[in-house]
């Protein structure tokens, strides 16, 4: 008697990444340890970025913020370790509101 088919494999499907979900807030506190690539994918190429090893300043500008991320060499890859905002001139700028509209203008 002949076994019956084998059933098909299934492969799970990837969990959405935060690149992929850009009306996800994302909170300040999530960002850290996120990897180099991981943040250029949400936020696109800083403006302006300073290397000092073993660390890295990166600097994404909007219209109403700026963003300032401090990123450590680590065994395995370059990591957020903290982050700052503050408002563009004047105007003063909570964290996640200018993490989401860098985070839209990056997208």
């Amino acid at each position: 008697m002949a076994d019956p088919p084998a059933a098909p494999a299934v492969t799970a499907l990837p969990q959405p990444t935060e690149s992929q979900q850009p009306d996800r807030p994302i909170s300040p506190d999530s960002l850290i340890g996120q990897t180099a690539p991981q943040i250029s994918a949400l936020f696109g190429t800083p403006v302006f970025v300073r290397r000092d090893p073993p660390g890295e300043f990166w600097r994404y500008r909007g219209k109403s913020c700026v963003l300032e991320m401090f990123f450590y060499h680590r065994v395995d890859a370059v990591r957020l370790d903290h982050l700052e905002t503050r408002g563009n001139g004047a105007a003063s700028k909570e964290k996640s509101a200018c993490i989401a509209a860098l985070r839209k203008r990056g997208s």
